[in-house]
């Protein structure tokens, strides 16, 4: 029984384990994409940067008409539309990074709880184990010893003829 829960808990540890290893690939996953999407909004506030500076330039070299002003600031309107759309993705992909580091570490909490878990009962499989062979030699030896005693021994009637055949036989 003891070692029917030892491998039970052998199991719970492994089925753990496993879970660890998963939450780390999805963890990994995660960083690389918030590292991906924090490259892309670096690179999108730069070119937005040079881009604007170049629209203005254009519009600045000469005389705009209203329609053409309106463009340049209908175009950097939408640069800032998309940097804080690529922002908000990185805040968000931050956020999932976070809890999913959490969820790792609430994992490798209960992995190691697992792992103690099964190291006492394997212990304790071993103990009850042990405890068991060492009764089935003590009861071995008792029954060896009595067997012993028995053939030391001989019944009283078995005495008394054998004395009694050789008073006759004088």
């Amino acid at each position: 029984m003891i070692a029917s829960i030892a491998e039970i808990k052998q199991h719970r540890t492994n089925r753990q384990a496993r879970q660890v290893k998963s939450l780390e690939i999805a963890l990994s996953d995660l960083r690389e994409r918030r590292s991906q999407s924090a490259h892309a909004f670096t690179d999108f506030q730069q070119w937005r940067r040079r881009e604007s500076d170049r629209l203005f330039a254009e519009l600045a070299g000469k005389p705009a008409s209203l329609q053409e002003v309106d463009d340049y600031n209908s175009r950097v309107t939408y640069f800032k539309v998309q940097s804080n759309d690529l922002a908000s993705q990185l805040k968000q992909i931050q956020a999932q990074e976070t809890a999913a580091e959490q969820k790792l570490q609430a994992a490798l909490d209960q992995l190691k709880a697992a792992q103690r878990a099964q190291e006492k009962f394997a212990i304790l499989a071993e103990d009850f184990q042990g405890a068991l062979q060492q009764n089935r030699i003590r009861l071995e030896e008792q029954q060896a010893e009595e067997m012993a005693a028995d053939s030391l021994r001989c019944p009283a009637g078995a005495t008394a003829g054998f004395s009694l055949g050789m008073e006759a036989s004088r």
